[in-house]
């Protein structure tokens, strides 16, 4: 089971100068499981990412064979 997350901002923050440009940003790539809203300092977990959707920064068959033989 998977329970949707929502992250806000403190509303206190949102005038600091590290967010207050925050919703004229260049767009970054966000993946299709997560919603960001700019304008009201929201990100949403939609869902678990499937395995394609994710970079691997590793081989992770080595991985998994390394804690196998522990």
């Amino acid at each position: 089971m998977w329970l949707e997350t929502k992250l806000l901002l403190k509303e206190k923050l949102k005038n600091s100068a590290l967010y207050s440009d925050a919703s004229k940003a260049s767009p970054a790539k966000i993946p299709s499981w997560i919603k960001v809203d700019r304008n009201n300092y929201t990100v949403e977990v939609l869902g678990m990412p499937q395995t394609g959707e994710i970079e691997v920064l590793g081989d992770l068959l080595k991985v998994i064979e390394f804690y196998a033989r522990a």
